[in-house]
């Protein structure tokens, strides 16, 4: 849920999950095994993980639940405005 709460906690959480994804690749390194490309710190763009987490998955789901559940809206409109912030981001970072 953390891509609809306000954008300080949406990415205080979503650096907590991809730190832990960059430590499963750390140890998948030390064990010699190939790295699962969003594990990888040396080539994942963070704000650009988010991006595509949320259009990919995120999105079509919250979207459809706000058809199903019209009040949900201010869930899908915050969710839209974190996911405008991670794109500025991802930009200030090219």
């Amino acid at each position: 849920s953390n891509p609809t709460k306000p954008f300080p906690i949406c990415k205080r959480w979503a650096w907590c999950i991809v730190d832990e994804f960059f430590l499963q690749g750390d140890w998948e390194k030390e064990l010699g095994i190939a790295v699962q490309p969003l594990n990888d710190r040396d080539k994942v763009n963070r704000p650009y993980s988010q991006v595509g987490f949320v259009e990919f998955f995120v999105a079509p789901f919250a979207l459809a639940t706000v058809r199903l559940l019209p009040p949900l809206i201010v869930c899908s409109d915050q969710m839209m405005h974190n996911l405008n912030s991670w794109g500025e981001e991802w930009a200030s970072t090219a």
